[in-house]
């Protein structure tokens, strides 16, 4: 009875070490993605898994040698995907590699709830979002706190080129497409639009404000796109908020 105890004991063990990771563990504290402390640095290299040190530009050789090796393509570091963090970067030919050696698109998600497809497009980067999306990528996933793929869209850095505006407001529209509503809450109740203007991305809110996004639209503490608007004195974000509510109420 016990060598069977001993030998099932040692199934489960071996499956749980077998199956694929769903989310990245949650960082130690002061070793969160984005914080650059010495030791908080030291703390979160301690055991990251090699691939973490070959990835960005002039390190595909290297990255390619230690994938041919069979390192996991999804492994995590300080809460964040390896695929995750490269998509952040517009790291595209990583990304394709990545993807081609087993990463799985949507999995592990960080450690916020968020996926890769979500860190390329809060980041800008929308060629590695298009790719992240022909390989699979859920567009409609929701993370943690109500995070939909428009709000992290509408917390990308504004576009200062023409080209970047017009991805930009590609995306928005293929995802209203997909089903997502133009005033889809956080659940902090921020919509699209409220992120767009603390963004003072005046064209992709003039962009949601013709699909019909409320300017109106309260989050939990009670503040809206119009009254952030008034709160800042920006007279030409409240005269555009007028205008799409006039717009509105003509229709």
């Amino acid at each position: 009875m016990k060598r069977l105890a001993a030998g099932l004991l040692s199934l489960v063990v071996a499956a749980c070490a077998a199956a694929p990771l769903t989310r990245c563990p949650e960082p130690p504290e002061g070793t969160g993605f984005g914080d650059y402390a010495d030791e908080a640095v030291k703390r979160a290299t301690q055991d990251a898994p090699a691939i973490a040190f070959v990835l960005g530009k002039g390190r595909r050789a290297e990255l390619a040698a230690l994938l041919a090796r069979g390192d996991d393509p999804n492994a995590c570091l300080s809460g964040i995907s390896m695929l995750a963090f490269s998509a952040s970067f517009g790291e595209q030919e990583e990304v394709r590699m990545l993807l081609d050696a087993g990463a799985r698109t949507d999995r592990p998600l960080d450690s916020n709830g968020d996926t890769p497809l979500f860190a390329a497009l809060s980041s800008g980067h929308y060629g590695a979002a298009e790719l992240l999306l022909a390989r699979g990528a859920n567009p409609r996933h929701v993370g943690d706190f109500g995070a939909t793929a428009l709000h992290r869209l509408s917390m990308a850095p504004v576009p200062t080129s023409d080209a970047g505006r017009a991805q930009q407001h590609r995306w928005a529209a293929r995802l209203l497409a997909l089903g997502l509503t133009v005033d889809v809450r956080l659940h902090r109740g921020s919509t699209p639009l409220m992120l767009a203007t603390a963004m003072r991305n005046r064209e992709l809110a003039d962009f949601l404000l013709a699909r019909g996004a409320d300017p109106d639209a309260q989050d939990n503490r009670g503040s809206s796109p119009v009254a952030l608007a008034r709160k800042r004195g920006e007279a030409d974000w409240i005269e555009l908020f007028e205008r799409a509510k006039a717009a509105g109420a003509s229709r």
